[in-house]
């Protein structure tokens, strides 16, 4: 699908074929169509609109933001009590899509780490958080209610080139749950690639509780 998207066979608003012509198509299993469509709704390369069905999205416009930071340390710089929970840590196998955007080849295990920041006991971050074991082996053995991935990743590799992304995105129930958000109310996200010369090192999508979240940026002069 991806190849057709890219090629522009199937070009912005196409709507893309049901479930059962996907499996024709392709000859696999209607979870695996389902996964996929899942899985590229979700990087936001396709578009889901109930009654009608699912379409190619449209390029979106972006402006570059260029600071990254530790979600620990900017809460107590407010002055605030920064927490974490960490809700999953764990190795295992990545799906296709996140194995492409790591480079790695089919089978390969990723680290994942899903984690929700707290300040002054409120969620204000979930961060949702894979990283190659080649890059940081030892990270699962970290105590991420102390110190926060984006610390140890940095200790590791304190200049990583990147790349980041900011979208507002339907919470689902899920990010309901964890953000404590209210009915109708709206996320961030921000989803961030970071690598080093031979390898990328993680990709982290942040969701943020749009009430209680603001991005804050400074003009400064070159």
């Amino acid at each position: 699908m991806l190849d057709r998207i890219g090629s522009g066979e199937w070009p912005p608003l196409h709507r893309i074929p049901s479930e059962h012509k996907l499996m024709a198509t392709f000859g696999v299993s209607r979870m695996t169509v389902h996964t996929a469509l899942s899985e590229l709704a979700r990087d936001g390369v396709l578009t889901r609109v109930k009654g009608l069905g699912t379409f190619v999205a449209p390029p979106r416009s972006h402006m570059t933001i260029v600071r990254v930071s530790d979600p620990a340390e900017d809460i107590r710089q407010r002055g605030a009590q920064y927490a974490c929970d960490v809700v999953v840590a764990m190795k295992r196998r990545g799906s296709a899509a996140e194995l492409a955007s790591f480079n790695l080849p089919d089978g390969s295990a990723l680290f994942h780490l899903v984690a929700v920041h707290r300040e002054n006991g409120a969620p204000v971050a979930l961060e949702d958080r894979l990283v190659n074991p080649a890059a940081a082996p030892d990270f699962l053995e970290q105590d991420f209610t102390s110190t926060t991935a984006f610390a140890f990743l940095m200790a590791l590799s304190p200049y990583p080139e990147g790349r980041h992304v900011i979208r507002a995105v339907e919470a689902t129930e899920r990010l309901r749950t964890l953000l404590a958000l209210q009915p109708g109310e709206p996320c961030l996200e921000i989803e961030r690639t970071t690598w080093t010369p031979d390898r990328v090192v993680t990709v982290v999508r942040l969701f943020h509780p749009a009430m209680r979240f603001e991005l804050v940026g400074a003009i400064e002069p070159r």
